[in-house]
């Protein structure tokens, strides 16, 4: 799979619809009003100079009259977030293989264990486990 053909497929299943829009735009006018009241209590002064509060209640404002204004916002938003998502899993899973379960096999193969029990021994040409027979009844099950 690619990025870009990911991220689009994502892009075109995306809701845009009047709640969800409504949600974007009060949690993200809620967070910048709210790390702006957080700047000027902590350090006494307006974030950015006045002008991010602004902004976070003009995206407040939209939100609850005309979330349809916040559509483009919201997929530029949800399309770095998409990327940003991709790019993660892929890293993560780069980590988990060159981290954990690679130095695991490796360490089993030191020692020479094997875990799934795939090798031939005693000259037998099939993996197949003979378990013993057991006289079940499934007509009576109690």
């Amino acid at each position: 799979m690619s990025l870009i053909s990911d991220v689009s497929n994502d892009l075109k299943n995306l809701k845009t619809g009047k709640k969800e829009l409504q949600k974007f735009g009060w949690l993200i006018g809620f967070l910048v009003v709210f790390y702006c009241a957080y700047i000027f209590f902590k350090h006494g002064v307006f974030a950015l100079q006045g002008i991010l509060p602004l902004v976070g209640a003009a995206i407040l404002i939209l939100a609850t009259i005309l979330p349809v204004s916040l559509k483009y916002i919201y997929k530029i938003w949800m399309a770095i977030a998409f990327i940003l998502g991709w790019l993660v899993s892929r890293i993560l899973i780069i980590f988990i293989f060159s981290f954990l379960i690679t130095p695991i096999g490796l360490l089993l193969r030191a020692i020479g264990k094997s875990p799934l029990d795939i090798l031939f021994k005693d000259g037998k040409n099939s993996y197949w486990i003979a378990k013993k027979s057991r006289d079940n009844h499934y007509e009576k099950l109690y």
